[in-house]
């Protein structure tokens, strides 16, 4: 391992994201509620230190509603991978032979927590929860600390079956964690906990809080009959990802996320912070500036249709691939039969171990169409709040350099996992995301 590797790629890049990253969580939703998203103005007049000390002091540390709502969240997610029934499948196998067990539970989880959260939304006042919202990102900045700290320790002490790997720097360990599958008990699997019941379903529960404190914010205006088009389609769409999120969480439990990232505070810390305060920046820039003229139900439906499609495209994208697995490749994609290479790679045992890799339907057009779909399903979103500020489109920029960023991860796993079946399958389908540009 050279120097490079060893002093900048796994201390000093990790140690600037571990600074960085929690003043992100809290300084973004500061400029959006407390500083009226006034950008410019701020970076005219202030520096980026004053900026970071003022959020900070905002924060009210005994506001102990916050951590009850985080308890709350936490206590329902891990119950609800476990107790909410549903026909047990497995992951991937891993290298080792090792598969990870779940319960197909995720859509039920998302029906009963909206169940369960929307009436609550509509009755209490959201308003003063959005104007502390600073507060509530410092409680989750903290929590996420404190749970990468117990991932750490019980990855030295008591790591779970599966793959566990340690780099011998405590700095990257605790950054990008040892365990693959950290799991309390036989069940409770902390990645399905944090990611998917926890983090998700926060972000979810955010942007439904936004609306709210919206409608209240201009209640009068809405007892004259009028409608927050762009805001509505704002929500509707976020909604409809994350329902379809969690209509495909098994297909999930398979991507890179699971089956490749180990559990640290990369994952767990930003699934538990930066998600619900960064991917909501949308939808709490536009509780105070959505466009009032200009964006009519025409355009309300315009935008919804396009968005949805994106959604549709994405989720077919994905269940063709499953579908190839599901056959072994006997299927027919596009009224062709699939088009799949087998590629075989050797497992720690030395075994051959076959893979199918698709190219075929859209995986014929990009190794990755779904990320295009998926930025492209964002930006829409984003897109409501018209172009006065850069602020609304930060999730859509940090997400396209995500998934770039993934794909050339995943390219690199690829090639060296399959090796010459990898670099057949690259010259079927040159392109990883986007068709004739990337």
């Amino acid at each position: 391992m050279g120097l490079y590797e060893v002093v900048f790629r796994q201390t000093l890049y990790p140690l600037l994201l571990m600074i960085i990253t929690p003043n992100v969580a809290v300084v973004l939703p500061y400029i959006i509620i407390n500083r009226n998203s006034n950008l410019q103005m701020i970076l005219r007049n202030e520096n980026m230190i004053e900026v970071v000390q003022n959020a900070w002091n905002l924060v009210k540390w005994r506001s102990f509603q916050y951590p009850i709502i985080i308890v709350v969240l936490l206590l329902w997610a891990g119950f609800s991978c476990v107790g909410l029934g549903g026909e047990p499948y497995l992951g991937p196998k891993q290298m080792s032979g090792f598969r990870a067990e779940y319960f197909h539970s995720g859509f039920r989880f998302y029906v009963i927590s909206m169940t369960l959260v929307v009436p609550l939304i509509a009755y209490f006042d959201m308003l003063p929860l959005y104007n502390n919202f600073v507060t509530f990102a410092a409680y989750l900045v903290v929590f996420g600390f404190l749970f990468s700290i117990f991932l750490y320790i019980k990855g030295k002490v008591a790591p779970s079956p599966g793959i566990f790997r340690s780099s011998g720097n405590p700095i990257f360990d605790f950054y990008w964690g040892t365990e693959l599958y950290p799991r309390v008990g036989e069940f409770l699997d902390l990645k399905q906990i944090i990611i998917c019941r926890f983090g998700l379903f926060l972000w979810q529960l955010i942007i439904l809080v936004a609306w709210k404190a919206n409608f209240e914010l201009y209640q009068a205006s809405y007892a004259r009959g009028y409608i927050n088009w762009a805001f509505t389609a704002n929500v509707l769409l976020q909604s409809l990802y994350l329902a379809k999120f969690y209509y495909w969480e098994d297909g999930y439990m398979s991507t890179i996320d699971i089956a490749f990232d180990h559990f640290g505070y990369y994952t767990a810390w930003g699934c538990i912070a930066f998600v619900p305060t960064f991917y909501t920046s949308p939808s709490l820039y536009l509780v105070r500036h959505s466009p009032i003229t200009g964006f009519h139900i025409i355009k309300f439906l315009t935008t919804t249709m396009i968005g949805v499609s994106m959604l549709i495209l994405n989720y077919i994208t994905d269940y063709q691939r499953q579908v190839v697995r599901k056959t072994d490749g006997k299927c027919e994609i596009w009224g062709k039969p699939a088009k799949i290479i087998r590629a075989v790679y050797h497992d720690e045992d030395n075994k051959p171990v076959q893979s199918l890799l698709l190219a075929s339907g859209f995986w014929s057009c990009a190794r990755h169409m779904n990320y295009a779909f998926e930025i492209g399903l964002a930006f829409v979103w984003s897109a409501t709040a018209s172009f006065i500020s850069p602020i609304p489109y930060f999730y859509v920029i940090f997400l396209t350099i995500l998934l770039v960023h993934r794909s050339l991860r995943d390219d690199h796993k690829c090639r060296l996992k399959y090796g010459k079946y990898w670099e057949e399958y690259c010259q079927l389908v040159p392109y990883r995301i986007f068709p004739f540009v990337f």
